[in-house]
């Protein structure tokens, strides 16, 4: 590992069961120890059918806790994070200790728990 490059690594979160049309947000806080290059995203909620290459049972909206949103409006789930294709996003690199908050919809059926990545690199400075 180089610090141009990094070390593969993944921040996860969850939703509790959600209902019908139900929001979500919940928080995540980057690690103090590096930066986070993100990637990519992956997720998928727990109503989605297994063979569906665009399910969309969710959307999303991230934001930092000093207001800067990383889209600017709620992320359909087949178009952030498609299970037949990866989007690969432009270099964002995130400071150490950064606050962030995700706004969950549930589209899909009563009791979606949604699983939701951010994918990319921890670089150590």
């Amino acid at each position: 590992m180089d610090n141009k490059t990094g070390t593969p690594f993944q921040y996860v979160v969850f939703t509790a069961a959600l209902g019908a049309a139900a929001a979500s947000i919940v928080p995540l806080s980057i690690d103090q120890d590096s930066f986070f290059v993100l990637q990519s995203y992956a997720g998928m909620g727990s109503v989605d059918n297994t063979t569906d290459s665009e399910p969309n049972s969710f959307t999303v909206q991230i934001q930092e806790s000093t207001g800067k949103l990383y889209m600017n409006q709620p992320m359909p789930q087949r178009l952030i994070c498609p299970r037949q294709k990866t989007i690969f996003l432009p270099t964002i690199e995130i400071a150490p200790g950064t606050n962030l908050q995700f706004s969950f919809v549930n589209l899909g059926g009563a009791g979606n728990t949604i699983t939701f990545a951010l994918l990319g690199l921890k670089r150590f400075s």
